[in-house]
């Protein structure tokens, strides 16, 4: 599990962390017990082509992300997630980096251990 400043890339699926800051590059790896922490339950690429350009991206990252937590059990009590999203890539690092990284965040109450 990744502790500490880690780039948004290196994270692996069972990682736990944390983002407090407006940017994406980093987050800091905590332990999945830890308050407001946010887990990575898939990850994935998307096609080769040309950059379908941000919005086009978010969605289709969004809704896979939402497809992936269906097929993950430990996700399927929404009532403890409070949201799932994903990291998808933007037009600078499309050439080199496709990687979407889907993660839940639960909910304050729900976040007492690990999860």
């Amino acid at each position: 599990m990744a502790q500490g400043k880690v780039g948004v890339l290196r994270l692996k699926i069972g990682d736990c962390f944390t983002n407090e800051s407006d940017t994406v590059e980093f987050v800091l790896g905590v332990p999945c017990s830890a308050p407001r922490s946010s887990k990575v339950f898939a990850i994935f690429e998307l096609p080769v082509g040309d950059y379908p350009g941000a919005e086009k991206t978010k969605n289709i990252a969004l809704t896979k992300c939402f497809d992936e937590s269906l097929n993950t059990p430990e996700h399927l009590d929404i009532t403890k997630i409070i949201s799932i999203s994903g990291y998808a890539p933007d037009s600078k690092s499309w050439a080199s980096d496709r990687s979407v990284i889907c993660f839940s965040t639960p909910k304050i109450e729900a976040n007492t251990g690990d999860f």
